[in-house]
């Protein structure tokens, strides 16, 4: 599954932790999600609810990139370059990002669409970083 096809979720959080915020801890903190058949969070879990089988997971200790707009911006503060994130003419969200040379060029654009700014800008970020 390539970067543009991964939905929001833990597993686009954990490459995203991994990837571009260098912690190599994130296997850890994907481990220290809580199973729980109810919808109500425990106290020490913050961020997001994903349901997957009839099992409610909620997030404890691992960021939101994809969900949450003012965590996907950290990623982009980790990132150099010039980002940018507009909705197109086709209502998706498109985020992209160049990296410049020594010399002044352009240097690489990436880009990537998602239906959400947060998950366009996790996209973007990883393919910023390399990650296919």
């Amino acid at each position: 599954m390539t970067v543009d096809e991964m939905p929001a979720g833990r597993e686009i959080d954990v490459l995203a932790d991994e990837k571009v915020m260098e912690k190599s801890h994130a296997a850890e903190r994907h481990r220290n999600i809580c199973a729980r058949k109810t919808s109500d969070k425990p106290e020490f879990c913050e961020g997001p609810v994903y349901e997957e089988s009839n099992i409610v997971y909620h997030h404890c200790g691992l960021p939101s990139y994809s969900t949450r707009l003012e965590e996907a911006w950290k990623l982009m503060d980790k990132i150099p370059g010039t980002g940018y994130l507009y909705k197109n003419y086709e209502g998706k969200y498109q985020a992209t990002t160049h990296s410049a040379t020594m010399d002044g060029h352009a240097g690489f654009l990436y880009m990537a669409m998602a239906d959400t700014p947060a998950l366009a800008i996790v996209r973007v970020a990883l393919k910023r970083m390399g990650v296919k």
